[in-house]
């Protein structure tokens, strides 16, 4: 009966030590490797200019030209989507979307060169373009905002 009861006490304690094992294996796994292959994204700069105004700026109607740097950490190619929205700078602010994505990035950091067609309901004002990628990995994923620096919208 001892002995039966010893067994029946080991073979427990055998089962608890597996399912402890595994459960630190998964808390390694989620916690300690953290998926986050998308590295820095420094602020976009803003490239269009219009004459007669200071800074950043372009005209109602034109795309707006944008030259970004971002980068994947790692060894691997990441799967990134992504979407960003149009939003003015001043107190009251108005957001109008702008477009979504998807693509493979390499790894390394890449500059990019865009011209981002404006919508038609932009209005002339102080503006700025806001949007994040998400890379994922089977159910893993890592979300990152970025966005450009603040430009000026002209009346032609």
């Amino acid at each position: 009966m001892i002995g039966q009861r010893a067994m029946v006490i080991a073979w427990a304690h055998a089962v608890l030590s597996v399912i402890a094992l595994c459960a630190a294996a998964l808390l390694y796994v989620r916690v300690l490797l953290v998926f986050a292959p998308l590295g820095d994204y420094p602020e976009q700069t803003v490239l269009s200019r219009v004459d007669g105004i200071e800074g950043p700026a372009v005209m109602i109607g034109e795309p707006l030209e944008v030259a970004a740097t971002k980068c994947v950490v790692g060894d691997d190619e990441v799967v990134v989507t992504g979407q960003f929205v149009w939003v003015t700078t001043g107190p009251q602010r108005r957001v109008v979307f702008g477009m979504e994505g998807n693509g493979i990035r390499a790894p390394g950091c890449v500059d990019f060169h865009f011209f981002n067609d404006m919508p038609p309901a932009i209005t002339p004002g102080m503006w700025r373009i806001e949007g994040f990628d998400m890379a994922r990995a089977g159910t893993r994923e890592q979300r990152k905002a970025w966005r450009t620096e603040d430009f000026r919208v002209v009346a032609p």
